[in-house]
């Protein structure tokens, strides 16, 4: 697979999971377990897909 392609499926997951943990937050609160869980993995996303991802602007 190529890195375009692997880029726009991580963006396509943390989309998905962001909209996952929203849900999650307004039917079980904020500081429920299942909420907390969806935002810590899309931490480890977003970091992932800085890491490889994320271009540097150069000043």
């Amino acid at each position: 697979m190529d890195k375009s392609k692997m880029e726009i499926l991580l963006r396509n997951r943390i989309e998905k999971l962001k909209n996952e943990m929203i849900m999650t937050a307004s039917i079980s609160g904020m500081d429920s377990s299942e909420t907390l869980h969806c935002s810590q993995e899309l931490d480890k996303l977003i970091i992932l897909y800085m890491k490889h991802f994320a271009y540097k602007k150069s000043a």
